[in-house]
């Protein structure tokens, strides 16, 4: 009695849970969301590459402060 009770309520959660990542799902995998994401994603990483040239720039600058000064 509780087992089938317990499979029909996985059963439920599991057709409730399809039902809302299916159409997530469907959009993430459409040709105009995942150029979007895509497109997003190049642009946060040049973004994270002109940081770090940035960074890397200023900390050498700083360090042959450091070194020339007595």
């Amino acid at each position: 009695m509780w087992r089938s009770s317990l499979i029909s309520l996985s059963v439920r959660l599991a057709s409730i849970w399809l039902s809302n990542a299916l159409p997530i799902f469907l959009m993430a995998t459409s040709s105009p969301f995942s150029e979007l994401t895509a497109a997003l994603q190049i642009g946060k990483t040049k973004l994270l590459l002109q940081y770090n040239h940035i960074y890397s720039s200023r900390e050498g600058r700083a360090r042959q402060t450091h070194q020339t000064m007595p």
